[in-house]
């Protein structure tokens, strides 16, 4: 749950935005089934890391594809801290605040149901009731300087990588 409500966050902030599209966005979100990056644009890609503790300020990448773009494009991994709290916003809440955003455009809202399904949302007393608050986001671009390990910097009979990042050692 605390991974879609990252992603959402993020979808409902661009929403929020000029910066593209609205279908566009719904577009890049799962982008045609892919699980590398949560969000990939034309010339962007975003990955979306999200903890219920805001302290620990590390994240898990699970594969050599994450934070690479195969279309070249430039690549951000954006972090969310959050806490769980009486007062915050549910999963559920969350999707209807989007649908709301989109209750104009039917083809996005269409879309954006159908993927709410094919990545596993349903409506429930859990996605109802846990309830969290955004503490701490930040995002960095993945670029010559960031810590990775891609599958352009690693040998090609290295596979499966797993690693964690250590965000405030990052600058």
């Amino acid at each position: 749950i605390k991974g879609m409500i990252g992603e959402l966050i993020f979808m409902r902030d661009l929403l929020n935005t000029a910066d593209f599209k609205i279908v566009d966005i719904i577009e890049a979100w799962q982008k045609n089934g892919n699980k590398h990056n949560d969000f990939v644009f034309a010339n962007k890609e975003y990955e979306i890391k999200t903890s219920e503790n805001a302290d620990q300020k590390s994240v898990h990448i699970s594969s050599e594809f994450q934070l690479f773009s195969f279309n070249r494009s430039k690549v951000f991994l954006t972090y969310y801290g959050l806490k769980k709290s009486k007062d915050g916003i549910s999963l559920d809440s969350l999707v209807s605040d989007i649908k709301y955003l989109l209750k104009d455009q039917k083809i996005a809202l269409l879309q954006f149901s159908k993927k709410l399904v094919t990545n596993g949302y349903f409506s429930c007393d859990f996605s109802k009731n846990l309830q969290f608050s955004e503490v701490l986001r930040h995002t960095f671009e993945i670029n010559k300087m960031f810590p990775k390990l891609t599958i352009d910097e690693i040998p090609r009979s290295i596979s499966e990588v797993k690693y964690k990042l250590n965000l405030p050692k990052i600058s």
